[in-house]
């Protein structure tokens, strides 16, 4: 948390917002939600300083992982390639 309220305050990156889920028979017991640029973001991902705050808590915690998700504009562009896609495929009878 310390981490990202210093990426939020540096101007870094927009918002976050963490999750702890309830007990629901999966792997994912809770997230952190990243709003920012998309090239902001993947610059911090790949800084030293992220790597090794990855690791460290990577020694504590089981399933970590990180991944990335697009949100307002660039999901519709993303919706609207997968509806192209689709449109390609043979239609099931």
């Amino acid at each position: 948390m310390e981490y990202w309220s210093k990426q939020q305050q540096d101007g870094n990156i927009e918002s976050f917002r963490p999750f702890l889920l309830r007990p629901h028979g999966g792997d994912l017991a809770g997230f952190i939600l990243i709003h920012g640029e998309r090239q902001v973001l993947d610059e911090l991902q790949a800084s030293d300083e992220f790597v090794r705050l990855l690791a460290r808590a990577g020694a504590v915690v089981d399933n970590l992982g990180v991944t990335a998700a697009v949100t307002d504009e660039e999901l519709g562009k993303e919706m609207g390639t997968f509806g192209e896609v689709a449109q390609g495929l043979p239609q099931a009878t």
